[in-house]
């Protein structure tokens, strides 16, 4: 039997989970410039017209909306619900939990929704910070960071992370850093590159893993900054790789390729 305690504990820890992509969103919607090459002022929550404006069928969705560019939400808004309508406009979209792949053509499907369940999908070519979740915000902040890498059809994509130290009006220090993925013949490469605008705490958590959607070929090598690199996996289900064990500091860039 799933209890209303357990319920609300799955979604806090989602929540809590996704605060350093909520924390930098709210950083770029502040911005008088845009350090991600995005729309300046851009909202934290959107409907979806405003990343598909070419796409009709988006104009009166008001039952979905968007986190930032790369979550797609699909919630339940009839009581007593257990499944809901969701459309995904033309794009790579990927099942937040399991990283399989859905159509990518601008089509609607129903989905389950059981009451500890969330409707998330992660939209390909965009990359989600995430921390550990903890029983407090907090808490979390210590907890070990990753990555969710979600590829779109070129195998590409893109995201951001703002950090600095979550209490100051106005911090300077603070650290920016931009993540982008590529692909050619020869491999997949996971670029983070660091515009440290002041200084982070020596106690900030490291990188641990990163979690990779969408991978076209399971990886038989992979390289860290260079060094051959082995605590990899791929489920082969759902075209998911995951590097874990990556003990990196998160103020520092890095280059992880695998192939």
């Amino acid at each position: 039997m799933v209890t209303g305690e357990r319920v609300e504990c799955t979604k806090l820890g989602i929540r809590y989970s996704l605060l350093p992509y909520y924390y930098t969103l709210f950083h770029l919607a502040n911005k008088n410039t845009s350090e991600s090459g995005g729309v300046v002022g851009a909202t934290v929550t959107r409907p979806l017209f405003f990343e598909f404006p070419t796409d009709a069928n988006t104009f009166a969705i008001d039952k979905q909306f968007l986190v930032g560019d790369g979550l797609l939400v699909s919630p339940v808004l009839t009581q007593g619900a257990t499944s809901v309508e969701a459309y995904f406009p033309s794009a790579s979209w990927y099942d937040y939990y399991t990283g399989h792949a859905l159509a990518q053509n601008g089509s609607s499907t129903t989905l389950s929704a059981p009451r500890d369940h969330i409707n998330l999908h992660v939209r390909g070519g965009t990359i989600i910070p995430r921390q550990s979740p903890a029983l407090t915000t907090a808490a979390t902040r210590k907890n070990p960071f990753n990555l969710l890498v979600a590829l779109d059809a070129k195998q590409m994509s893109r995201g951001f992370l703002y950090m600095d130290d979550g209490e100051s009006l106005h911090s300077t220090d603070e650290v920016f850093i931009a993540y982008s993925a590529s692909s050619n013949s020869t491999g997949t490469t996971l670029l983070a590159i660091v515009t440290n605008k002041g200084s982070v705490d020596d106690t900030t958590p490291n990188l641990d893993e990163v979690s990779v959607y969408g991978v076209a070929k399971a990886p038989t090598k992979a390289t860290l900054n260079g060094n051959a690199f082995t605590n990899f996996k791929f489920d082969s289900s759902n075209n998911v790789a995951t590097f874990s064990s990556l003990g990196l500091a998160m103020a520092s860039g890095f280059s992880l390729t695998w192939s």
